[in-house]
């Protein structure tokens, strides 16, 4: 794992976001904590609070590869105090199912403790990605 003892959460979450892009599922697994709460918005396709790695790839993860061709998280500003982190970026990606594409903001929050993330929540514009949906 990338994660040491001199990582900051800034930087934990700059290494979860590079793996996100490098499409390293076990890699993004492995930086949750065993009880991490995961709260995707309520208006968001996948949208609820999963506790723990397994409900948030089961939930989330998963769903989202199996969905979406080239699905990409890019984050744009990275900001944190202590072991909190919050992001500014963009989602995009191209659904299997309609073949249209889209391209929407995100806010992503998170708390960090001793190397590894125990939260996340997500505010994102889920219109684009409903729209992207529709038939």
């Amino acid at each position: 794992m990338d994660r040491g003892p001199g990582m900051d959460a800034r930087e934990v979450i700059e290494t979860l976001y590079d793996k996100f892009a490098e499409g390293d599922g076990p890699g993004v697994m492995a930086m949750m904590a065993p009880d991490i709460s995961w709260i995707e918005e309520a208006g968001f396709p996948y949208g609820g609070t999963y506790i723990g790695p397994d409900a948030v790839a089961a939930n989330v993860l998963g769903p989202l590869a199996s969905d979406w061709e080239g699905f990409r998280v890019q984050p744009g500003t990275i900001l944190a105090e202590g072991p909190r982190v919050a992001a500014l970026g963009w989602y995009s990606g191209r659904s299997r199912a309609t073949g249209r594409s889209f391209r929407a903001r995100f806010t992503h929050w998170f708390t960090v403790e001793d190397g590894t993330i125990t939260s996340f929540e997500q505010v994102a514009d889920s219109v684009p990605v409903h729209d992207a949906l529709k038939p």
